[in-house]
């Protein structure tokens, strides 16, 4: 009966999915075209970051382009809503959209998916496997957990076709190769209530949607 009882235990803790919690990805920039011009892009955008803050009713997008900007998505599915913050050289922006406007796709997406989870790795003690995810011709490499369940319904930096959630993603575009690679994780959000507020701070210029 002890066996039994431990075995069932085992069971349960290898089956749960963590739901809420921080992740921090680092971003490598490898210049592809190396033209003059994409060479200073890349040594501009080597200090960029994106962060995930999750719960199961809310998320937090928050991308840092070094001089480009920053922007902020925050999402509260009981309200339906998602408010986008952003910062560049223009000035400072906010926008609100419904979660229904941001899930309407402009175009038919064509998927293929090849999932190999004989190629193992490990990324911040999560068990990883190797997902090849091609969208309409353009193809990313993703290392993927299936102990990570996060919904981020209505952003773009995660394709909803991809099998598991990524803890690395390969992507080219523009004629560079960013690799984003998770480089910290914490299990709790702290003060929620400000983490996804979705008051607009001040300063901030308010665009209407189309």
């Amino acid at each position: 009966m002890l066996f039994l009882a431990l075995t069932l235990i085992g069971l349960n803790e290898s089956f749960a999915q963590q739901k809420s919690g921080y992740i921090k990805y680092s971003i490598d920039v490898i210049v592809l075209d190396t033209t003059p011009e994409n060479l200073n892009v890349g040594r501009l955008l080597r200090d960029s970051k994106i962060e995930l803050f999750v719960t199961e009713n809310n998320y937090r997008v928050e991308s840092y382009t070094g001089p480009f900007g920053s922007s902020s998505m925050i999402c509260d599915y009981s309200k339906g809503q998602i408010l986008t913050l952003s910062t560049n050289t223009m000035g400072k922006y906010a926008r609100i959209t419904t979660i229904k406007d941001a899930l309407k796709k402009p175009e038919k997406i064509v998927t293929n998916t090849v999932v190999n989870r004989d190629r193992q790795r490990k990324i911040l003690g999560f068990n990883c496997y190797y997902v090849e995810l091609t969208e309409n011709g353009s193809t990313g490499k993703f290392w993927c957990t299936d102990e990570i369940d996060f919904r981020l319904q209505g952003q773009s930096f995660m394709s909803e076709s991809l099998q598991g959630y990524p803890l690395s993603i390969q992507k080219e575009d523009s004629g560079f190769q960013f690799t984003y690679t998770a480089s910290n994780f914490i299990d709790r959000i702290d003060n929620p209530e400000i983490t996804f507020s979705l008051e607009i701070p001040e300063g901030y210029t308010m665009i209407p949607n189309n």
